[in-house]
């Protein structure tokens, strides 16, 4: 289980809209707006062009990544 971003907050705090954002990191705006609505955790090249946009490391956007694993 992925827990809470605060990636919303971390955005507003650079004064991007979501689509300065997707502008920026070729992100759609789907995206960035399932990250920040429905906790969405996206693949880690996405991950990585968001954090870089924002100047701020991963681990601080999702902070408490759990993966929970199937059992298989």
């Amino acid at each position: 289980m992925v827990g809470q971003n605060n990636f919303r907050q971390l955005r507003k705090q650079q004064g991007l809209s979501i689509m300065e954002l997707a502008a920026i990191t070729g992100v759609s705006t789907a995206t960035i707006v399932g990250v920040e609505r429905y906790n969405l955790y996206p693949g880690s090249s996405v991950r990585a062009r968001l954090s870089k946009a924002l100047g701020i490391s991963e681990s601080v956007i999702w902070p408490s990544i759990e993966v929970v694993s199937d059992g298989k």
